[in-house]
């Protein structure tokens, strides 16, 4: 979901496929395992964007993870080429401010490691451990406190600029 913001804020019309060629849409644990999935993505992460020439319709290879696919969109933008648009979500020309994105970007992956452990287990994706999900939401507790202190801190309602970039949108 966070793929589709960015491309809408950045004026980026993605081509949306949900037609998957088993005809069952994406199904957990079975989709990302086919051999025409693998053969875009080897490891069978997902999202995956696959990126194809829009004169040749030819396939330039396929991005997986969301944060990389959104820093893709984001190089698409319209103020990537020179055009006139809202504020940048990742300014490529402000090195200071890419690092500072880039960092909150990699604040949000403890999300993705305390999932495992508390939200998996909510849609079946794994069995509930009430130990391991206790201490999940108590890392969730401290990361948000130290998310809030800083908002608190900075002045801010963005964590980076006086505006929304990538680092809002992916935490």
């Amino acid at each position: 979901r966070k793929v589709i913001l960015v491309a809408h804020y950045s004026n980026v019309y993605l081509d949306v496929n949900t037609n998957i060629p088993t005809g069952n849409g994406f199904v957990w644990g079975v989709t990302h395992k086919e051999p025409w999935f693998t053969a875009l993505s080897p490891t069978g992460k997902f999202p995956l964007l696959e990126i194809v020439d829009a004169k040749s319709g030819a396939s330039l290879g396929s991005l997986v993870e969301s944060n990389a696919i959104c820093k893709y969109v984001c190089s698409l933008a319209p103020a990537a080429f020179g055009k006139t648009s809202s504020p940048a979500l990742y300014p490529t020309d402000d090195a200071a401010q890419m690092a500072q994105i880039d960092a909150w970007i990699d604040f949000s992956l403890i999300f993705d490691a305390v999932g495992k452990d508390w939200l998996y287990p909510m849609f079946g994706a794994a069995a509930y451990d009430q130990a391991h999900t206790a201490a999940a939401k108590a890392t969730c507790q401290r990361t948000l406190e130290g998310l809030e202190r800083h908002l608190a801190s900075s002045g801010r309602a963005y964590l980076v600029t006086d505006h929304v970039t990538l680092a809002d949108v992916v935490v």
